[in-house]
């Protein structure tokens, strides 16, 4: 019986499913955007995510673009596939994205809230000037 249970223990390890939701920058300045990701490892299909709640604080800008990685390493295949956004912030200050929530292969899945610090820029600051100064070699 513990041998059967180890064996069942090491196939559903196997074939077990992963979803990461991650951003590539959690402090930007005003007018940023930022790539929002969610990332299904070892699924058939490609997650559905409900982003109702991410309206009120991002606006979407481009987006869902998919891809699929698939690896076959010492006879083992592996497949990685990614959802990604780009989206912006209506505000300024420390906002969250959401707890994005969802479907993956028919299972429900919920994910945690991510920090994001937005930094306002002032309207001095854009108005630097620039003198670039370059000489030219005989």
């Amino acid at each position: 019986m513990k041998v059967l249970c180890q064996i069942i223990f090491l196939f559903s390890f196997g074939f077990s499913q992963s979803i990461q939701i991650s951003v590539d920058n959690n402090q930007i300045e005003e007018g940023d955007l930022i790539s929002l990701s969610v990332e299904a490892t070892g699924s058939k299909d490609f997650p559905q995510i409900d982003l109702s709640a991410l309206k009120s604080t991002f606006d979407i800008l481009g987006g869902p673009s998919q891809q699929t990685n698939i690896q076959f390493i010492n006879g083992k295949r592996s497949s990685i596939k990614t959802i990604t956004w780009t989206i912006t912030p209506q505000k300024s200050g420390n906002i969250y994205i959401p707890a994005l929530s969802g479907i993956i292969d028919g299972k429900k899945f919920k994910g945690k809230r991510i920090p994001i610090n937005v930094i306002k820029v002032n309207d001095t600051a854009n108005k630097r000037s620039v003198f670039i100064k370059a000489d030219i070699d005989k």
